[in-house]
């Protein structure tokens, strides 16, 4: 997870991922985290600056390849994208 602290994560941040991950989410972030750190990436540099908090909570759902993950997103308006998950950061879920 040490990945997430060059990503601007602090380490509450990470402490709160690891203490409220499953097991099984965790070896996953562990084992992928290159394909996690490109989708971090992508939303940060989309404009959502809220994307630390998206992770923290959703962590599971940036284990996608970044082709689906950056597709899956540019279905979408972007600055309404930002507004809507500014917002209600829960509707990343149903994206």
């Amino acid at each position: 997870m040490e990945f997430l602290q060059t990503l601007e994560f602090n380490s509450d941040q990470i402490n709160y991922i690891v203490s409220n991950t499953s097991s099984e989410v965790i070896d996953d972030i562990n084992n992928h985290s290159k394909v996690i750190e490109n989708n971090i990436i992508f939303l940060r540099d989309l404009g959502v600056t809220n994307y630390k908090d998206i992770f923290t909570k959703y962590s599971e759902f940036f284990i996608r390849e970044p082709d689906i993950f950056q597709n899956t997103l540019n279905k979408y308006d972007r600055l309404d994208l930002i507004a809507k998950l500014l917002k209600n950061m829960a509707i990343f879920v149903r994206l």
